[in-house]
């Protein structure tokens, strides 16, 4: 848990220099959404990946999340979860969205969000 929070640390602190920096681990892919932006995620199955023996695939979701790892986050809009959220209010010790959930159904998931907030998603390497 330790390097993972350490990697976590990481994007917030190269944030300003890199458009997307992206944790992409054996069971989870995780980046950052920053305010001002309707962030448009689109979760493709299967997710080709390049990997140096070759061609390796995986899945996303179905489980999801977005934790306001660097501080509060005032207002969060979802939709595409199986449960959005509309204006809510995520903080550490009270709500945040882990456990959530990508509908088999759904092409893509949609978050406006007043503060920085991490998203992570589960992958299945097949």
């Amino acid at each position: 848990f330790d390097q993972e929070m350490a990697a976590v640390s990481s994007m917030y602190r190269w944030l300003s220099v890199f458009d997307r920096f992206v944790l992409l681990g054996s069971h989870a892919c995780s980046f950052l959404l920053q305010p001002g932006y309707t962030h448009k995620i689109r979760p493709v199955h299967p997710l080709h990946l390049a990997h140096h023996t070759g061609t390796l695939y995986a899945t996303e979701g179905p489980t999801c999340g977005l934790i306001p790892i660097g501080g509060k986050v005032h207002s969060l809009t979802s939709t595409g979860l199986q449960w959005d959220m509309h204006e809510a209010t995520l903080q550490l010790g009270a709500l945040i969205s882990s456990s959530n959930h990508i509908p088999p159904n759904v092409s893509e998931v949609t978050v406006v969000t007043s503060d920085t907030v991490l998203w992570t998603v589960q992958m299945h390497v097949l």
